[in-house]
């Protein structure tokens, strides 16, 4: 019985572990995505920004 009890919590805890694991590994890729979106959004306001003063420079 003892054993039984010992084993189902060691199989419980894998299974905690392997969660956190999966959760911790989804955050990192979370993170990483809005990353890449923030450069990109930096990237394309640089280059509406430089239109806009190519635009003003033609105005002038």
């Amino acid at each position: 019985m003892m054993v039984a009890l010992a084993l189902a919590v060691v199989v419980l805890v894998i299974i905690i572990c392997i969660l956190l694991v999966a959760f911790a590994e989804q955050r990192v890729q979370y993170e990483t995505r809005i990353l890449k979106l923030q450069k990109e959004h930096k990237q394309f306001l640089e280059e509406l920004n430089r239109r806009i003063e190519d635009m003003r420079a033609e105005n002038l």
